[in-house]
């Protein structure tokens, strides 16, 4: 028998740790199929924005950046957070400019989604752009924007260099929903 969501009740939440990059919140869970109640500690982050950009020529932008994380170098797509005020494309078209130089001509949603149900509560919210290239402008310090075409880009996700897998998703929905043939 399936459960539904109203047979699971949140007794508690509070706030044990706040940054002004994320909120460590305890739940305290009754699950109907358990005896005891359950604790949980939920990462509580801004919704971000990422995109799949292409420019007229066929390139596509990735930037890198050094993750403290897992402390490594990482070659992602353009992203970042929603800031307060701001919709997710208003959010996206910035953060491409501030990251790439690029000025986006069209904004296409893709399906939003959870980046980690587990322990996140944020959104993450992709689009697809197509995208102008302009005078070259001083792109975030610390950021290394290349650019790249769809047939490299695959051989980096299979060579393990572009590894941020809710990117890869998004070269999949890219073709699933706006560009069909986009990786030929």
């Amino acid at each position: 028998m399936e459960s539904t969501s109203k047979e699971y009740q949140v007794l508690e939440k509070r706030e044990i740790y706040r940054t002004p990059w994320v909120t460590v919140v305890e739940k305290t869970i009754r699950f109907p199929h358990l005896p005891d109640d359950q604790n949980f500690c939920v990462f509580e982050l801004q919704d971000f924005v990422a995109c799949l950009a292409i420019t007229h020529d066929g390139k596509i932008p990735i930037v890198g950046q050094y993750r403290p994380a897992v402390e490594a170098w990482t070659w992602e797509l353009p992203s970042g957070h929603v800031e307060n005020g701001e919709t997710p494309e208003q959010a996206v078209v910035r953060e491409l400019q501030e990251e790439t130089g690029l000025i986006a001509e069209q904004v296409i949603p893709l399906p939003q989604g959870y980046p980690d149900v587990g322990r996140l509560s944020n959104v993450c919210h992709p689009f697809f752009i197509r995208a102008m290239e302009t005078t070259p402008t001083k792109i975030e310090e610390g950021l290394e924007c290349r650019f790249v075409t769809f047939p490299e880009l695959k051989e980096m996700v299979r060579k393990g260099e572009f590894g941020i897998f809710l990117h890869v998703a998004m070269l999949a929905m890219a073709e699933w929903f706006v560009q069909p043939g986009l990786s030929q």
